[in-house]
C-alpha cells in the first residue's frame, strides 16, 4: 500500500504547500520513495511508496508505454501474475522486465482495454487509482467495490484536489472543521459517507468512479466488478444454485476457493505475518497461510482483564499450525501514548476504541521487520458473524405472533441472558438487556437492529444508521431478498466501510504495513454474498460456513465459545487509571461541542461510568474528539 495525491489547480495557491503537506502526512503510508510529476502546468500527480514488489520498475507516477495514460495507484492487484501472462503475448521483449510491478501490469491493461473494462472486468484486488487520460484530457479516480483504501477529494471553482489522507487537503485549502458535522459524528463511529469533518471534502465510496475534465466538470458513477455478476462469474454462489445444494457441498466449494485465494494473495518476494486474535476469521486465515508457507509468524494482543482476553485461544491455534507466535500485553500507558499522537494515525475523530489495540499490534509487527500482514476483517459482515443476527432472526420469527406471546418470549429471553454461563459476549448481553428494558416485544426488527448497533443508545437525538446504506452504491442492493440480507447490507455499508476498514487501514499504515484481507477478495466475497442467509446460519449458528470449516481443523469445542472481539477492558480503565486523562480529553471535547443537550448527556455518562455501568462505548467518541482536537491545535 502507498499514498497518492494530486492537484488540478487554476488558482494562485502555491503547489509546493500541498506537496510539503502531502509529504509530511504520507511519509508512513509510503516510506520508501516520494515523487511527483507535473502532467501539465495546472496538474500534478504524486505518490508515496511502500514497496512490496517490482521495486526497480514500480516508480510512480507511471506513464503507459503508449503515452496516453498517467497513473498513481495505491493497493495491490492480486491477480497480476495472471494478467501478466496475457500481456506477455502482446508486449515487446524489451518491456517484459517492466511487468514485475503490478502497477505496470494495470497500466498496460488500460492501454489495451480502457479504464472501465480494466477496473470492472480484469483487475482483482484492493486499490484506489487516479488516471489522467492525455487524449480525453480528463482525470478518472476509482476504487474497488469495498473501498479498502481511503481517498479524499475536494472540488472547488478553481481546483480539484485528492489525497489518501484528509489533513493535507484541509490544511492546503485552510478549511476549519465543520461543527455541525462534528456534533453529528459523535452519534456514530465517524461521519456518514460521503461527508468528512471538513466541509467540502468528501470520501470516495465503495465501487465509485469519478471523472473530472479540464473545465472542472464533475461526473460520478458506480460500478460492479464482474466477480459479483452472477451471470458472468462461476465463483458467485448464486450461479451454481447454492440454496439447493447440500450444506456440505457449499462448505467444500468454499474451502477450495478460500485455499486458492490465500495462495494467490501471498507475495513471492516478501515475508508475511498474520494477526491472530484466536477468533474464527483470523484463525482460518492463519491456518491456510501456514499451509503455504514454510514459517508463518502470528501476532496477538493480550489484555490484563480475563473477561476480554482471547490470547489463550490464539496460542492454541499457533501451536496447531506451528507458527512462530508473538504475544504482547497492552496497558493503559500504551493507550495514552497512541491517543496523544492521534493525528499521526487518523485524520478524524473515530469512535471505535479497537483502533488502539490495532495500532499497538501493528507497531509490534513493524518492529519485527514485516511489511505485509494478513487479517480476518470482513468475515463477520459477509458471513453473518455477529451475535445480533441470531436475535434479529428471532425477532423476525416473533413478528408472526400476537403481542402477548412476544411478551412471553421476551421474558424467557431476559431469564436466559441473566445466566452467566450462557454463550454471550459481555457487550451483546448488555445490549440485549437494554432492548428488553425498552420493550423488545413491541419493537420491529429494524428498531432492534438499530438499538443493538448504537453506541449512544440513551441519546434521543441519534441518527438511524440504517439510512446510510441508501447513500452508498452497494454491490449488495440486488441481494435484499429478506430483512436479514438488509441487515447484512447495512453492516457492510455502515460498520465495515465506516469503521472496520478505516481502523485497519489507519492502524496498519501508521506503521507502514500493508494489510491484506482475504475475506474481501472478489472470489470470496461474491461467494458469500450469493449464499442465502439460511445457509450462512445453518443450524441457527452464525457464520456456519466458517465455523464448520474451522471445526474440521480444530474441533468442535473451539467454535462454541463466546466472541469477545478486539476490545479493551475500557470501562475499568476509565474508572481507574485513565480517569484523569479521560476527563482532560472530555473537557477538550466540550470546548467545541455546541449542543447543551449533548454536554448534559456527556456529564450523565460520566456519572454512570463511575457508578459501575458499561458506558465506555458511548464515552469513547467524546474522548476521541478531545484527543483529535488537541492534536490539530498543536
Amino acid at each position: 500500500m502507498c499514498g497518492i495525491f494530486g492537484l488540478l489547480n487554476y488558482d494562485n495557491h502555491q503547489n509546493l504547500d500541498f506537496l510539503k503537506s502531502s509529504h509530511d502526512f504520507l511519509s508512513k503510508r509510503g516510506p520508501d520513495e516520494f515523487s511527483f510529476t507535473e502532467l501539465h502546468k495546472n496538474l500534478l500527480f504524486g505518490h508515496a511508496r511502500l514497496s512490496i514488489s517490482g521495486k526497480e520498475f514500480g516508480k510512480q507516477p507511471m506513464k503507459s508505454f503508449c503515452g496516453r495514460y498517467h497513473v498513481v495507484f495505491n493497493g495491490e492487484i492480486y491477480n497480476h501474475e495472471y494478467l501478466k501472462k496475457s500481456l506477455l503475448k502482446k508486449i515487446t521483449s524489451q518491456r517484459i522486465m517492466d511487468l514485475s510491478s503490478d502497477t505496470r501490469v494495470f497500466v498496460e491493461f488500460l492501454s489495451l482495454h480502457g479504464i472501465e473494462e480494466t477496473i470492472k472486468k480484469h483487475a482483482e484486488g484492493s486499490f484506489v487509482v487516479a488516471i489522467y487520460d492525455y487524449l480525453e484530457k480528463k482525470i478518472t479516480i476509482a476504487n474497488d467495490n469495498f473501498a479498502e483504501k481511503p481517498l479524499y477529494y475536494s472540488l472547488g471553482n478553481k481546483h480539484f484536489i485528492f489525497c489518501s489522507r484528509l489533513l493535507p487537503i484541509s490544511k492546503y485549502l485552510k478549511i476549519n472543521p465543520d461543527i455541525e458535522s462534528l456534533n453529528s459524528s459523535l452519534l456514530k463511529v465517524r461521519n456518514i459517507f460521503p461527508n468528512t469533518i471538513f466541509n467540502g471534502v468528501k470520501r470516495l465510496g465503495p465501487g465509485q468512479l469519478i471523472e473530472i475534465d479540464s473545465k472542472l466538470s464533475f461526473k460520478t458513477k458506480n460500478y460492479i466488478h464482474n466477480s459479483f455478476n452472477k451471470k458472468e462469474n462461476k465463483n458467485n454462489s448464486n450461479s451454481f444454485k447454492s440454496k439447493n445444494r447440500p450444506f456440505k457441498k457449499n462448505l467444500d466449494y468454499f474451502e477450495e476457493i478460500f485455499s486458492e485465494t490465500i495462495k494467490e494473495m501471498i507475495p513471492k518476494d516478501q515475508k508475511v505475518s498474520a494477526l491472530l486474535s484466536g477468533g474464527i476469521d483470523s484463525s482460518l486465515v492463519s491456518i491456510y497461510l501456514a499451509k503455504n508457507l514454510s514459517c508463518l509468524e502470528t501476532f496477538t494482543v493480550s489484555f490484563p482483564d480475563q473477561e476480554y482476553d482471547e490470547s489463550i485461544y490464539a496460542r492454541e491455534v499457533a501451536t496447531h499450525i506451528r507458527s512462530k507466535h508473538n504475544e504482547y500485553k497492552i496497558f493503559p500507558s500504551d493507550l495514552i501514548e497512541i491517543m496523544d499522537n492521534y493525528t499521526d494515525i487518523i485524520d478524524e475523530p473515530f469512535g471505535d476504541s479497537s483502533l488502539v489495540p490495532s495500532t499497538f499490534i501493528f507497531k509490534k509487527i513493524k518492529s519485527k521487520g514485516f511489511k505485509i500482514t494478513f487479517s480476518g476483517d470482513g468475515g463477520d459482515e459477509l458471513f453473518y458473524g455477529y451475535e445480533r443476527y441470531r436475535y434479529l432472526r428471532m425477532s423476525l420469527w416473533m413478528d408472526k405472533f400476537p403481542v402477548f406471546l412476544r411478551k412471553s418470549a421476551a421474558a424467557i429471553l431476559e431469564k436466559v441472558i441473566s445466566i452467566k454461563y450462557v454463550n454471550l459476549s459481555p457487550n451483546i448481553r448488555y445490549k440485549l438487556k437494554k432492548a428488553i428494558d425498552n420493550g423488545f416485544h413491541l419493537m420491529t426488527s429494524r428498531e432492534i437492529y438499530n438499538l443493538l448497533i448504537q453506541q449512544n443508545s440513551n441519546l434521543n437525538i441519534f441518527s438511524n444508521r440504517l439510512d446510510n446504506s441508501k447513500n452508498i452504491n452497494s454491490i449488495f442492493s440486488s441481494l435484499h431478498q429478506s430483512e436479514m440480507h438488509f441487515f447484512r447490507t447495512s453492516d457492510i455499508a455502515n460498520y465495515m466501510y465506516e469503521d472496520t476498514l478505516v481502523k485497519t487501514d489507519s492502524a496498519s499504515m501508521a506503521s507502514s504495513i500493508e494489510s491484506r484481507l482475504p475475506f474481501l477478495h472478489p472470489k470470496i466475497a461474491s461467494f458469500a454474498l450469493g449464499l442465502d442467509y439460511k445457509v450462512h446460519m445453518h443450524n441457527f449458528k452464525t457464520k456456519s460456513i466458517l465455523k464448520y470449516l474451522l471445526q474440521s481443523h480444530l474441533g468442535k469445542e473451539f467454535i462454541t465459545r463466546p466472541k469477545k472481539g478486539f476490545s479493551l477492558p475500557l470501562d475499568k480503565w476509565l474508572r481507574e487509571s485513565l480517569n484523569s486523562w479521560m476527563k482532560d480529553n472530555i473537557d477538550a471535547a466540550k470546548s467545541i461541542i455546541q449542543s447543551e443537550e449533548m454536554i448534559t448527556y456527556l456529564d450523565e455518562l460520566i456519572i454512570s461510568l463511575e457508578s459501575g455501568d458499561r458506558v465506555s462505548d458511548a464515552l469513547w467518541p467524546f474522548i476521541s474528539l478531545g484527543c483529535w482536537y488537541k492534536c490539530i491545535k498543536k
